[in-house]
């Protein structure tokens, strides 16, 4: 009641103010146009107290009907008044309320309306921002910028979003982002703009940080030798970056969009995709070599996939044929150096044997007739002496026939690669004091001489070392054959060691494993060394019976 009560008492006041004037003229007049009628022009008729009161009657109706427009037309003004007023202030509050800086501006620049926030961003207050333009908020290196795209606003087009920089309250310079409205008229004019801001500075940085890192990473890679290849789990090429090379590879439209099989060749492209499929299910990285046909000649790659997300990875290429051309100079030069090594063995043991050998079998010959050329008196007075001497020349003997099994074991020639290894097992195992167990068919069948001679010498370093670094109790050879394949393992329970290590580590026993490395490499056998510290160590070799 509080407030419809003066509502309505308000709209009366206003209607009477109206039908009031309008009882009093209407009674003036009916009055003054009887006396006037009769009066002055003299009208013959009726006249006296009954028309005046027929007149006022119709003026009092006249005045009622007045009354009640009015104050219906009142009532429809404040009823439109009071939702304009409630509609405005519902504006404020929302526009008040607003974390944006909200402003509204002419056609001219200047403000005609700005929320408190934009007050404190700039620092200002309501009374010292509207009416003055925008303009000086700005940088001015943006404005013709901001003025340009301000001009393509229109009744089709009236939203244009401009990013700019300005100076905040503090004269610090901030990137802000307004979204730009226009409003016009029945003629097509624009009659004022409204602008909602917001401060994007970080997320400016942010782009700016990343250009700059996206700049950093497009140098790294044109530096670098490598090819990449962003790969999709369809095996769909999705980029591609890299120095592209006549030879080796092409621009970037000759892969993006297209399935690896289309571009690399089957026997590539098989190990490949084995590769990326592996590095979809693991997640971790793989390593894979593979071979491709490059202006007539062969060519080799390396790719290294790694997981971008689950259903991406990169695979970066380099191109390593000169590092397999060098790799294959080194296995010749290697073959060449143990070819070299076995001739000087054979040379060495033959001449130990022809020369050597021969002269100590001469002076044992020579010291029994020595001897018995001796009289009883003179054996008596020397015998421990020409007993030691007998004992050292037969040693020596044997020492030169042992040093001629060492550097060419002829029972490779003449009992095959089980005898010889048991005979060296054996021997090796007296001179370190480990226990030594082999275990070989007894119908093994024979190689070519180079195979086994490259198997015993395998096995040679191999003993060596358990018994000299690795401090071994017990050794276990195993030569076996199936299907054509040879495998020849030897397995100690010694110190053990970390292989990772061993590339690093310039001990001799590790020199030896890169011997024994190379002398599988020159028969084309796989050598494997599995060990750890503290649990002893595994080596073998397998290799097929025939080429």
């Amino acid at each position: 009641m509080s407030r419809s009560g003066p509502t309505i008492s308000r709209i009366d006041s206003r209607a009477l103010k109206i039908s009031i004037p309008f009882v009093i003229f209407g009674l003036i007049w009916v009055a003054g146009t009887d006396l006037l009628l009769h009066q002055v022009i003299k009208v013959p008729g009726r006249h006296g107290l009954v028309p005046l009161f027929v007149g006022s009657l119709f003026v009092m109706a006249a005045a009622v009907v007045v009354y009640k427009y009015s104050r219906r037309s009142f009532s429809e003004q404040d009823r439109l008044a009071a939702q304009l007023q409630e509609s405005e202030e519902h504006y404020r509050m929302v526009v008040e309320q607003q974390t944006e800086l909200i402003s509204r501006y002419r056609p001219d620049g200047a403000y005609v309306f700005v929320n408190e926030v934009f007050c404190r961003f700039f620092g200002k207050t309501r009374e010292e921002i509207l009416g003055q333009p925008w303009q000086p908020d700005a940088v001015a290196e943006d404005l013709p910028m901001i003025e340009g795209l301000l001009q393509t606003l229109s009744p089709a087009h009236p939203v244009v979003t401009i990013e700019n920089r300005v100076y905040s309250a503090n004269r610090e310079v901030r990137w802000m982002q307004f979204v730009n409205r226009g409003f016009f008229d029945k003629d097509g004019q624009l009659y004022e703009t409204q602008a909602v801001g917001r401060d994007i500075t970080e997320r400016k940085r942010l782009e700016e940080d990343l250009r700059r890192g996206e700049e950093e990473n497009r140098a790294i890679i044109s530096a670098v030798p490598d090819l990449l290849f962003r790969i999709d789990r369809n095996g769909t090429i999705m980029d591609y970056r890299g120095q592209p090379a006549p030879d080796i590879s092409g621009a970037p439209k000759a892969f993006v969009g297209r399935k690896m099989d289309n571009v690399f060749p089957s026997p590539a492209m098989d190990r490949i995709a084995g590769a990326v499929e592996q590095v979809f299910d693991t997640q971790q990285m793989v390593t894979v070599e593979y071979q491709m046909q490059m202006l007539d000649q062969p060519a080799f790659f390396e790719g290294r996939i790694v997981a971008l997300s689950e259903q991406e990875v990169l695979c970066l290429v380099r191109d390593i044929t000169n590092r397999k051309q060098a790799e294959e100079s080194l296995r010749t030069y290697a073959v060449w150096l143990i070819e070299l090594e076995e001739r000087m063995r054979k040379d060495l043991a033959t001449e130990l044997h022809d020369q050597l050998g021969r002269d100590i079998s001469v002076l044992g010959l020579h010291f029994s007739a020595l001897i018995n050329d001796l009289s009883s008196e003179a054996r008596g007075k020397t015998g421990e002496r020409l007993e030691y001497c007998g004992n050292l020349i037969r040693d020596l003997g044997s020492s030169v026939r042992s040093i001629m099994a060492e550097l060419r074991p002829p029972m490779i020639d003449d009992y095959g690669l089980p005898a010889a290894l048991l005979w060296f097992g054996e021997l090796q195992a007296k001179r370190s004091g480990f226990q030594f167990s082999l275990q070989a068919e007894k119908s093994f069948p024979r190689m070519v001489n180079e195979k086994e001679l490259a198997l015993f010498r395998i096995f040679q370093e191999a003993l060596v070392n358990a018994g000299k670094y690795a401090a071994a109790e017990k050794v276990t050879a195993t030569l076996s054959h199936h299907d054509g394949v040879i495998r020849l393992s030897i397995a100690d329970n010694g110190k053990g060691f970390d292989p990772a290590m061993s590339l690093e580590d310039t001990e001799t026993s590790h020199w030896g494993l890169k011997i024994m490395r190379d002398r599988a490499m020159t028969v084309g056998a796989v050598f494997e060394l599995h060990s750890a510290p503290g649990q002893g160590t595994l080596i073998a070799v397998e290799l097929k019976e025939k080429p």
